[in-house]
Parts: C-alpha cells; sequence; structure tokens
C-alpha cells in the first residue's frame, strides 16, 4: 500500500506564504505556490496546500 507522507510546513514557510499572499491576494494561489518553492527554496506545495494553510 501506498501512503502519501503528510508535509510540515514550519514556521518560515507560514510567514512566507502569509507575505506572499498579502503581494499576491487570494486568486493566485498558483503563483504563490510557484514562488514559495522558487524564491524561498522551501519544499514544493500545491495551490490548495498553501490556500487550505493559509485559511
Amino acid at each position: 500500500m501506498i501512503t502519501k507522507e503528510k508535509k510540515i510546513w514550519c514556521e518560515e514557510e507560514d510567514a512566507a506564504l502569509k507575505r506572499l499572499f498579502e503581494e499576491e491576494g487570494e486568486q493566485s494561489w498558483s503563483i504563490v505556490a510557484k514562488r514559495l518553492s522558487a524564491e524561498y527554496n522551501f519544499s514544493r506545495k500545491s495551490a490548495k496546500q498553501c490556500r487550505e494553510r493559509y485559511s
């Protein structure tokens, strides 16, 4: 059986997510997700993961 490992968010990722959300807005979760990994070198998160984490 294949299981998906749940990824934990660190404090730095939470802070970066908040900053990116403030810059991009709630209609741009895919951009937020891409910038999170590209600009901050964090593990890749999906737009859905970012949206759910921010909510």
